[in-house]
């Protein structure tokens, strides 16, 4: 059995006595997903994000202005794989989906899920500059950040997505992971 992290709790299964989702399985022992994301040319756009399953679905924050945001209204589909902090691709499946940025009141909801997976690191990693990473709150005043670091709602600046596993893998048959996607 692979040991989890000290730090994130487990990924637990559903409760209704019915089998866990495949990919829900595949990623339970990882703490980050590459989250790709397609251009309207087709291309893809990897993004590696925290993330927390409620039911057979996989939710992530993100800052509302980000490009993933407008990318997954333009086109819905999007696929993940496993990765480390830096986006490197940690092996394993890689799964298709189709994503929604959540109304605010349902993002509300379904946030508690990543505070619960992640702890007090939940609103306090996104808040400490790293080398070579983008962070969507980077331009904060310290009075802001701490602010948002108490937190115990979803951010104003913020959103969740929504991701709608494909029941079956996307490298089982065609997957774009290595190249560009066919414009559909």
């Amino acid at each position: 059995m692979t040991q989890q992290p000290a730090s994130v709790h487990p990924v637990r299964t559903p409760a209704t006595g019915t089998s866990p989702h495949p990919g829900r399985v595949a990623f339970a022992e990882h703490r980050y997903v590459l989250l790709r994301t397609f251009r309207r040319d087709g291309s893809g756009v990897d993004t590696p994000l925290w993330f927390a399953f409620v039911g057979d679905d996989v939710i992530a924050r993100s800052t509302t202005a980000a490009g993933k945001i407008r990318r997954i209204i333009i086109d819905p589909h999007v696929e993940l794989r496993p990765c480390d902090w830096r986006g490197r691709v940690a092996g394993g499946a890689t799964w298709s989906g189709r994503a929604e940025v959540l109304e605010r009141a349902a993002g509300i909801a379904a946030e508690h899920h990543l505070h619960e997976r992640y702890g007090w690191q939940w609103n306090i990693v996104p808040m400490i500059p790293i080398p070579g990473v983008t962070n969507g709150h980077g331009g904060l005043s310290l009075r802001e950040r701490l602010a948002y670091a108490r937190a115990r709602e979803l951010w104003d600046a913020s959103s969740i997505i929504r991701i709608a596993l494909d029941p079956v893998r996307a490298d089982a048959g065609e997957s774009s992971w290595s190249g560009r996607r066919s414009a559909s």
